[in-house]
């Protein structure tokens, strides 16, 4: 009896509905997930929009949250430029300590105390001068004067300048007098009206915290409220939608339950019709024979493959024995290499002890023959450099030609010989006398091996 198999072909809908009906909390627990995981998407969605509670809610929450790290990040940069500052003002300072308690910072101040002590001096002299030149004049003027007409008529006259200077001087005083109380009163009316300002936008500020504070409260309520509606509308559409879905699987039952009906019935009449057909005599009979040409063509096959193998493994048996030949032939040809190379090497030695012997029997020679002569020409240096300062005069120049186009190594006194000359120029500069300030300088420069293009300070003369 030849069996014939029967496929039945099923829908992706029907197969998970199988599913479900063989494994319902499984499935069941599966759709709560998936639709919980669309409803939270959605949410997500909903959130993106403008026109919705939560889509407001949401960007206003963005917002504030984008302002608050501006702030912060204003402040986080403001900090760090307040580090790097007081950082560099702190080493800037500190160089200018260094300086200071360094030999030539000291002799720059003895220096500039020296020009000012000079000048000092200069200004007592001066003073000391028009001191005594008004004493002489006070001295000549309290002199007695002669009692002529003409003397009296010009003291007259100097009275009544010095009555006028002294009025005008007055007048002047009392003008200044009444300018400043003027001047006293406007700043205490601004002060005033700047207080008054200051008292409303105070208030100001005060009824507008309120107000905004009030908006606020007012608009949380309001949107608390938006979102109580939302949850309730959300609540009757999931609600909805369950039902929905309850009556949608009902029909699905039912129409799946009818369509199982006509398919059993079908299957029937299938099985009915297939076996009536194929449960002849005539059927066996053909199946049987095609079951022994079956036999007869696997036989045919399991006898090639073992000749096959059989084939296989003489092949290989034969290279292994030929492997073998060939590694013990390289053996033997070795041995005899290593035999005939320590037969050379014995007959060299015994060479090498003859030159030996006769090399020790020539004793007139001052070096010995053979090797040995081969040896002591070997040690003698032929090609000594000679020292830089014996070249000639053309190479050394090219040599400090090369030296001066080879960039100069790197030193930390590039900038001390800056902050030096910063410090001179400014020391010459408030110096009225400038010979110490200038010692000091020649000095640097003598030290360092500078002059006053490679040093150059300013005000120097």
């Amino acid at each position: 009896m030849i069996g014939r198999q029967n496929y039945l072909v099923l829908h992706k809908s029907e197969w998970d509905r199988l599913r479900r009906k063989s494994n319902p909390d499984s499935t069941d627990n599966k759709r709560e997930e998936y639709f919980k995981a669309l409803n939270e998407q959605s949410q997500k969605w909903m959130k993106l929009w403008p026109d919705t509670v939560q889509g407001r809610v949401y960007q206003l929450k963005k917002q504030k949250t984008i302002e608050h790290h501006k702030h912060i990040q204003t402040v986080k940069e403001f900090v760090l430029k307040k580090k790097q500052y007081d950082t560099a003002d702190a080493i800037k300072r500190a160089k200018e300590q260094i300086f200071a308690d360094s030999c030539y910072g000291r002799q720059l101040l003895s220096a500039l105390l020296e020009s000012k002590t000079l000048e000092e001096r200069d200004l007592q002299l001066k003073f000391k001068k028009e001191l005594n030149e008004n004493i002489s004049k006070i001295a000549q003027s309290n002199k007695p004067k002669s009692l002529s007409l003409r003397d009296a008529e010009q003291m007259e006259v100097d009275e009544i300048i010095n009555i006028s200077r002294r009025d005008q001087i007055a007048k002047e005083v009392a003008k200044i007098n009444i300018e400043m109380f003027e001047m006293k009163k406007e700043r205490r009316l601004k002060e005033k009206e700047e207080k008054k300002l200051e008292l409303e936008d105070a208030i100001l500020n005060n009824e507008f915290l309120k107000k905004y504070t009030e908006i606020e409260s007012k608009l949380a309520y309001q949107e608390k409220e938006e979102i109580k509606e939302y949850e309730a509308e959300n609540k009757k559409i999931k609600d909805f939608r369950a039902k929905r879905e309850e009556q949608e699987e009902l029909k699905r039952e039912i129409w799946q339950k009818y369509q199982d009906r006509i398919r059993n019935r079908e299957k029937a009449v299938l099985y009915k019709l297939h076996h009536e057909k194929y449960d002849s005599p005539q059927c066996q009979k053909i199946f049987k024979t095609i079951q022994n040409i079956e036999k007869k063509k696997n036989n045919k096959y399991d006898e090639f493959i073992k000749k096959g193998i059989e084939r296989w493994l003489d092949r290989s048996y034969k290279r292994e024995q030929k492997e073998i030949e060939n590694k013990t032939s390289l053996r033997n040809e070795r041995k005899l290499l290593d035999e005939e190379n320590k037969i050379q090497a014995e007959l060299q030695n015994r060479r090498r002890l003859q030159e030996i012997e006769k090399c020790a029997s020539y004793r007139q020679c001052i070096l010995p023959k053979g090797c040995g002569a081969k040896k002591h020409e070997s040690m003698i240096k032929k090609d000594v450099p000679t020292p830089s300062f014996l070249l000639p005069r053309n190479k050394q120049l090219e040599d400090l030609k090369v030296r001066q186009t080879e960039p100069t190594p790197w030193s930390a006194l590039k900038p001390a010989h800056e902050q030096f000359s910063q410090h001179a120029s400014k020391t010459l500069q408030e110096c009225r006398y400038k010979n110490a300030a200038r010692k000091v300088v020649d000095n640097y420069r003598r030290v360092n091996c500078l002059d006053s293009k490679s040093l150059p300070v300013s005000n120097y003369y």
